[in-house]
């Protein structure tokens, strides 16, 4: 098990064994464990990523993608690679743009989906076996108000369902809540 605590500290715990939590330095967020192995995604607080090996605790760097897009604030792992939620600004920091991009395991990157200012992505999941993803949006933002849900959304939100090794568009449906994101999109 990996958490960050209060103080920004990353443990983790091995709950096979009566021993205290690891300490591992301190970290922004964890954006997830890539499938079939005890490898974290981890975010420091300068914004750097690596990859956590949980058995051993060895820490490599997590590879800047080519063409190198920036950092992303979102990451999900597929076997072979990662999609990466980029969010394109401009000079003074203003969003213009966001976009899922699929990392190959090598550092080949390629957009799959790119929306312009007005829209927003809130969350893409590839599935467990790396053919598809589904990458929630939230058309037109500024006009699409929030419901009254425990956890807001946007009223109108548009999965599209993606085949992930050629980027080919298979449907786009109303609505959200894909069986196999690990969570809800968020805003």
């Amino acid at each position: 098990m990996i958490f960050i605590d209060f103080s920004g500290t990353l443990f983790v715990a091995d709950r096979s064994s009566d021993s205290d939590p690891s300490p591992m330095g301190t970290a922004l967020s964890i954006h997830g464990v890539e499938r079939g192995t005890y490898t974290a995604i981890i975010e420091r607080a300068d914004g750097s990523l690596f990859r956590l090996d949980l058995a051993d605790g060895e820490e490599t760097a997590f590879p800047a993608s080519d063409p190198d897009y920036g950092v992303p604030v979102a990451i999900a792992a597929f076997p072979g690679g990662t999609t990466q939620h980029i969010i394109a600004r401009d000079d003074i920091g203003m969003p213009t743009g966001q976009a899922i991009v699929r990392v190959d395991d090598d550092g080949a990157a390629t957009p799959l989906l790119e929306v312009g200012e007005g829209d927003s992505i809130l969350q893409a999941c590839p599935s467990p076996s790396g053919q598809y993803v589904a990458i929630s949006v939230a058309p037109d933002l500024l006009n699409n108000d929030y419901d009254d849900m425990l956890l807001p959304l946007p009223e109108r939100v548009e999965t599209h369902l993606l085949d992930l090794r050629t980027g080919e568009l298979l449907v786009a449906l109303s609505g959200v809540d894909i069986s196999w994101c690990a969570f809800g999109p968020e805003q």
